[in-house]
């Protein structure tokens, strides 16, 4: 889909069918505080904050995360990095006396093929944050042309 920023960024959500039950099962689950932090820096590509910000965010809602906060420093056109934090909620298992919700194991494909340098590392660096239940991913970057792909299982 086309944002208003004019880069292409396509998520799809699977969600499995009765064929696969055990990717849907219930799981107690809580929400956690994240904190993130990274600089992204671009050999010949360079992005400006708001940009940035808006690939976090867009990443981060597909992954599930809640109360989303982004900010960024530095970047085009006043420097080649980009320094990012993130701060939201992100859900993890949890024993049955300290749950607060349930949640399932979601599949999700997270895939962009324009900046797709700064959506690698952006994806590499939020994943850590998620309870991720299996991954495989593909990239064919070569600075932002090119295509990345993940493919994760996380609870949501």
């Amino acid at each position: 889909m086309k944002n208003a920023m004019g880069f292409l960024f396509s998520i799809v959500l699977f969600m499995c069918g009765s064929a696969q039950a055990d990717d849907n099962k219930s799981i107690h689950a809580t929400l956690m505080s994240q904190n993130v932090q990274f600089i992204y820096e671009g050999y010949r590509s360079f992005y400006s904050c708001d940009y940035v910000e808006h690939a976090v965010k867009q990443t981060l809602t597909t992954l599930g995360a809640r109360n989303i906060k982004v900010s960024c420093n530095g970047g085009y056109p006043y420097d080649r990095a980009n320094f990012v934090r993130a701060s939201f909620q992100s859900i993890r298992a949890a024993a049955l006396d300290k749950s607060t919700m349930m949640a399932a194991m979601t599949p999700v494909i997270v895939s962009a093929s324009d900046s797709c340098d700064l959506y690698d590392q952006v994806i590499h660096n939020l994943l850590p944050s998620f309870e991720v239940y299996s991954q495989s991913n593909h990239s064919s970057c070569w600075d932002s042309r090119g295509t990345v792909e993940y493919d994760v299982t996380v609870l949501k």
